[in-house]
């Protein structure tokens, strides 16, 4: 009776796993996450994408990032994803009625000084793109962007000395900026400056 039962138990074990297995390698956790936004660059009056820090997530969680230190200067990390952001990323990818963008648009927009982010990932051979600020978008995509953000300055990350990433985000600038759903900066306005003497 006891080999009955532990054949049963060991039966159970074996196919749990199995599925586990199964589970883990149909999983991907594939995705890249940048918080961005753009800077008018007074000495040619055009605008630069310029990156505050961003992430580039592979299919088994593990992920580089690149974030600005106290002085400015980019560090690099890698490590691993927890449970959490996992389970927000299937999340993400299981849903179909995002929007592209969560921004703000059209003429009456209030005063915005933070971050727009962006994540970008690949659902049934499709890339998919969807723009935001927290405070518009929907909720899955606010604990994201909470989690994400904190993982940034998690000490248990490993430090790094680079990663590519410079292709990447010159692409993500130009899609960005070529895109007709993002309102695009207000075109810098050049002016001269010219003295006139008072009249005595």
């Amino acid at each position: 009776m006891k080999q009955f039962l532990l054949l049963i138990l060991s039966s159970n074990i074996f196919f749990a796993a199995c599925d586990f297995k199964e589970k883990a390698r149909h999983s991907s956790y594939e995705l890249k996450y940048t918080a961005y936004r753009w800077l008018l660059d007074d000495s040619t009056l055009t605008y630069r994408f310029y990156i505050h820090h961003a992430i580039a997530i592979d299919s088994d969680g593990s992920f580089k990032l690149c974030r600005k230190d106290s002085a400015g200067k980019n560090v690099f990390f890698s490590g691993y994803l927890d449970n959490s952001i996992c389970k927000l990323i299937d999340s993400i990818k299981a849903q179909n009625n995002f929007k592209n963008y969560y921004l703000y648009y059209g003429d009456l927009q209030p005063i915005y000084c933070g971050l727009d982010y962006c994540i970008d990932f690949t659902k049934n051979n499709k890339r998919n793109i969807i723009l935001f600020i927290p405070h518009k978008a929907p909720e899955i995509l606010q604990k994201l962007n909470a989690k994400i953000d904190t993982l940034m300055y998690n000490n248990k990350n490993t430090r790094i000395d680079s990663f590519d990433f410079a292709t990447y985000i010159h692409n993500l600038s130009d899609t960005i900026w070529n895109s007709d759903s993002v309102e695009k900066p207000p075109p810098p306005i050049k002016q001269t400056v010219r003295f006139i003497p008072p009249k005595l």
